[in-house]
């Protein structure tokens, strides 16, 4: 099984890989999800859109706006906290 795999992902880190070729402007999403059990159950949740312009070859620029979720749920002493967040930015 250890070979099949080697031989596998050596094939595939052998395949060219081309870079992806942007005209005018981009769009991007990206999500982030983490979560604790135990004694003090707590996570937090991510979502974030933006929206680029390309400038010359290299350069894209753009607004950006993000949603966070967090909490925390303490078992031992029943503290429970959430907040939910906003924010704008450019990258």
């Amino acid at each position: 099984m250890k070979t099949i795999l080697i031989s596998f992902f050596s094939i595939l880190i052998s395949l060219p890989v081309y870079c992806q070729s942007i005209n005018g402007t981009e769009l991007g999403l990206d999500a982030s999800f983490n979560s604790r059990t135990g004694q003090v159950r707590s996570g937090n949740f991510g979502l974030g859109i933006k929206y680029g312009f390309k400038f010359g070859e290299t350069i894209i620029l753009g607004p950006s706006i993000r949603y966070q979720r967090t909490w925390s749920d303490d078992g031992a002493t029943g503290n429970k906290f959430s907040r939910n967040s906003w924010g704008g930015g450019a990258f």
